[in-house]
C-alpha cells in the first residue's frame, strides 16, 4: 500500500488534465441560446478534440486507481 500523501498527489496530479479540459469546455457550452455548434464551423472539431482529449485522459486513471488500491 502506498503512503496516504502519495496516494493524494497521484490522485490529484492525475486528475488534472482531465479538470483543465471540462475547465476549457465552459465557454463553448456557454453559447447563446440560438447558436448551435453547427452555425460555427471551428466550434465542432474543438469540441471534439476536447471530448476526446477528456476521453483520454480519463482512461489513464484507470491503471492508476489499481496502482493505489492494491494491497
Amino acid at each position: 500500500m502506498l503512503h496516504p500523501t502519495i496516494s493524494v498527489h497521484l490522485i490529484v496530479f492525475s486528475s488534472a488534465p482531465i479538470l483543465l479540459n471540462l475547465i476549457s469546455l465552459i465557454p463553448l457550452l456557454r453559447l447563446k441560446k440560438g447558436r448551435r455548434f453547427a452555425d460555427s464551423p471551428s466550434l465542432l472539431p474543438l469540441l471534439l478534440l476536447l471530448l476526446t482529449d477528456i476521453s483520454l485522459s480519463a482512461l489513464l486513471l484507470f491503471p492508476l486507481y489499481s496502482i493505489i488500491t492494491q494491497q
